[in-house]
């Protein structure tokens, strides 16, 4: 049985969510930083997290360091998504009892004499908000495809760990809509195989009625997926469960959205319709914002409690507010 065992260090206390009262504090407050609050996460192992924001994974089943590594990661990239900002866990991290220097290391951030938006942030869900379903969450994070989740959710934390560095709008823009198009592909899921199958099965009509092979065919024909333009008038449709209703226009939003990303990833150089620089630094701050609000209910996380915490929080509003009708 493997224990890691680190400090998770956030600038705002996420993981306190029980203070009995001001005396009891004030009396006992060694007791009450030393307080730890226990979850299961299915067979893979349990955590323990204090109101110290000390955490300690115990692993149930055979972890060599690397797998453990990687579902500290996971568990830190979604408590970054709570956040809405970066989180870290100190460096040095002790390995059953170990202590091992540099277990955790993170990208240098631009330096600047500028405040940071970060230092300013506090979070929208906290631990204590979905104490009841925390285990539960994380074992869903933790048994999901690892590759994907860890890329999924590695691609978000490397926007928020350079969220003041310099120049990098467009990378930000290009990582938001990859991570918008992934969250609905994976919502979506059971809809989209229907209507893949469909597009199979008529490609496969075509070549038998036109007695041309599939792979003759397919030099000049390819079987229609989901096209990104589609997704993202899904996305826009999705989210009105949060009270957000689109008030552009769906066609042409999605498709410059759609064009400025392919432009980007793939230097396709036609005459399209494109997002102004503005308007792409707008779509990218909306879809962070969007992008946490369907990745936590994807979680398990109450729909009316993300509403709740994430339009109370007043430049979140103003952000949704430049696409959305807020009811």
């Amino acid at each position: 049985m493997k224990t890691i065992v680190s400090k998770l260090n956030i600038h705002t206390p996420w993981y306190i969510y029980r203070v009995k009262d001001v005396s009891y504090y004030m009396q006992n407050n060694d007791a009450f930083l030393n307080e730890t609050h226990c979850f299961s996460c299915g067979e893979i192992c349990d955590i323990e997290i204090s109101n110290a924001g000390l955490v300690k994974f115990i692993f149930k089943t055979d972890t060599n360091e690397k797998q453990a590594r990687e579902y500290c990661a996971i568990f830190l990239y979604f408590i970054s998504i709570c956040n809405g900002f970066d989180c870290e866990f100190d460096t040095t991290a002790y390995v059953d009892n170990q202590p091992k220097v540099n277990f955790f290391s993170y990208a240098k951030e631009d330096e600047t004499d500028l405040p940071l938006l970060k230092d300013k942030k506090f979070y929208e869900i906290a631990l204590g908000d979905i104490k009841e379903e925390f285990g539960n969450i994380i074992n869903k994070l933790f048994s999901t495809n690892k590759l994907f989740m860890l890329s999924l959710l590695s691609n978000y934390y490397s926007m928020v760990v350079y969220k003041d560095f310099i120049g990098n709008g467009t990378y930000k823009f290009r990582n938001i809509v990859a991570n918008i198009e992934s969250i609905i592909t994976i919502i979506n899921e059971e809809k989209y195989r229907q209507i893949e199958n469909k597009n199979k099965e008529y490609f496969k009509k075509v070549s038998n009625d036109s007695k041309i092979s599939k792979r003759q065919l397919n030099k000049h024909l390819t079987i229609r997926r989901i096209p990104l333009k589609d997704k993202l008038e899904d996305v826009f449709k999705c989210v009105s469960k949060f009270g957000l209703e689109f008030k552009l226009n769906y066609n042409d939003e999605c498709e410059k959205i759609a064009n400025t990303r392919n432009f980007i990833s793939h230097l396709f150089d036609e005459d399209k319709k494109y997002l102004s620089e503005q308007e792409e630094s707008k779509y990218t701050a909306v879809f962070e914002e969007i992008f946490r609000m369907l990745f936590l209910e994807y979680c398990g996380v109450d729909t009316n409690l993300i509403r709740e915490k994430f339009l109370k929080n007043t430049p979140i509003k103003i952000t949704l507010n430049n696409v959305f009708n807020i009811k």
